[in-house]
């Protein structure tokens, strides 16, 4: 009697193991697609504002603020006024207007970032929306502060069309207000 080989059995994964991998399969495969729209999309934006060093020395120093262009389509000017109205209460007031002619941006969607600029983060107020005013192309908000000190004052216009301006502001303890400075 001759003996037969011992047949093989093959093994197979179950089904649902098998339906799991190639989930995790075409997982991979779509996130791998996204990053690379994301880092597609970088690239073509450029460097963000973030990254980049000031324009020129205390550019941000006074108490006026003044937009620059970041995108390459339109940008609004922003001109910042950030008055302290005793106590520990910051008004600040954005002039937002188009091209050379200044002609005032009506309906735009804009909000203020309040910073403490020697403890960044640490006394951040905002983003708070910013009112229009009866004045075309003016909005203004009034800011309650924690301490005295000197505050970054941030604007961003996000619509209809984007654009932001930053300055700096004192704030003390004295109800007088804050005379306007440079750009």
């Amino acid at each position: 009697m001759t003996q037969r080989p011992r047949e093989r059995k093959r093994r197979r994964l179950p089904r649902g193991q098998l339906v799991l991998l190639i989930a995790m399969a075409y997982g991979t495969i779509i996130a791998l697609l996204l990053m690379t729209a994301g880092f597609v999309t970088l690239a073509r934006q450029g460097v963000p504002a973030a990254a980049q060093p000031p324009a020129r020395p205390g550019a941000s120093a006074g108490h006026q603020g003044h937009a620059a262009a970041k995108a390459t389509g339109p940008a609004p000017d922003i001109r910042i006024t950030a008055e302290h109205r005793g106590g520990l209460l910051l008004e600040v007031k954005a002039v937002v207007s188009m091209n050379n002619d200044r002609d005032p941006l009506i309906r735009a969607k804009a909000n203020v970032t309040v910073d403490m600029a020697d403890m960044p983060g640490s006394h951040t107020k905002g983003p708070l929306e910013l009112k229009a005013t009866a004045k075309p192309g003016e909005y203004t908000a009034a800011v309650p502060l924690p301490m005295p000190g000197d505050y970054k004052v941030r604007v961003v216009v996000d619509s209809p069309v984007r654009g932001e301006a930053t300055t700096t502001v004192p704030v003390g303890l004295a109800g007088a207000s804050a005379a306007p400075g440079g750009r």
